[in-house]
């Protein structure tokens, strides 16, 4: 009877495989694990920036439904948005308040009332939300 030799790894084959894998696995998990940890970023921003669009939109709402019936002045809507530097979490949604001054123009240039002397008839209003983006929105006693 005759003994044939036997099909197979080596030992040291084996070894060596699993080695070479552990180093290629080593080398990309820096790599997948940056793309699978902030994979959902853009997403998170864009219900950020939804979310504060749909507040700025709540204000110009307000402030149209209400200046048409005479119900509110320009005054009563600064009043409402809140103070400079604030944060804000009332029915038009939650923000921060960059800037709500009025302002004039003179030689095509934004001059702001600092010192309440400006015509309020040109409110200047920014928000921002907690990753950073702004929105900018004048509104005036004319529509």
């Amino acid at each position: 009877m005759r003994v044939s030799p036997q099909a197979g790894f080596t030992l040291i084959e084996l070894i060596i495989t699993l080695t070479m894998g552990a180093i290629l696995g080593a080398m990309l998990v820096p790599f997948l694990s940056t793309a699978l940890t902030k994979s959902g970023m853009p997403a998170v921003r864009l219900n950020e920036t939804l979310n504060l669009q749909t507040t700025m939109e709540n204000i110009t709402a307000d402030y149209r439904n209400r200046v048409v019936g005479k119900m509110i002045t320009l005054v009563d809507l600064q009043t409402a948005i809140g103070p400079e530097g604030s944060d804000q979490n009332n029915s038009y949604g939650s923000y921060r308040v960059v800037n709500n001054t009025f302002i004039d123009f003179s030689n095509e240039m934004e001059i702001a009332d600092t010192l309440g002397t400006a015509p309020q008839d040109t409110l200047k209003v920014t928000i921002r939300d907690p990753s950073g983006v702004t929105f900018t929105t004048l509104f005036s006693t004319e529509l």
